[in-house]
């Protein structure tokens, strides 16, 4: 069994992937417009979705992400579809990763200590996705 996350967009999937890419150093992969995939009858594609992400992925800390936009019609609310939980156990790749993301978004919560963790902060990216950041410490193996 693992865990994968689907994150969902309203129209800007692939500059979400772009800025994951360049934040996280990964690879946005397999991107599929909704016009490039195989025609099925039954949903035709509208005119306003054949340019949106109906398909992508990135791999972050080992975790499989799928990322899409929503077609015309389907409910999206912004922020509250998902929210990845990253923990690390570098003070300053979390402070680097948090910042990078307020960029054009918003801090819900600075990164502080809390009873859980040493570092944890809530930030909203500027695609709206809610991320937890938090330290971890890694026991010795």
């Amino acid at each position: 069994m693992k865990l994968e996350l689907m994150l969902n967009f309203n129209g800007d999937c692939k500059q979400a992937g772009e800025l994951y890419s360049s934040v996280f150093g990964v690879t946005h992969n397999n991107i599929m417009t909704f016009a490039e995939a195989p025609a099925n009858p039954e949903y035709p594609v509208a005119d306003m979705d054949k340019d949106k992400i109906l398909y992508s992925d990135i791999t972050l800390a080992g975790m499989f992400v799928m990322l899409m936009d929503m077609p015309e019609g389907t409910p999206y609310v912004v922020g509250n579809n998902m929210s990845p939980c990253l923990s690390l156990d570098d003070r300053e790749e979390i402070t680097r990763i948090f910042n990078a993301l307020a960029v054009g978004g918003e801090v819900l919560m600075p990164l502080s200590q809390t009873f859980f963790s040493e570092m944890y902060g809530m930030v909203k990216d500027p695609f709206g996705v809610i991320w937890q950041i938090l330290y971890y410490e890694r026991e010795e193996e």
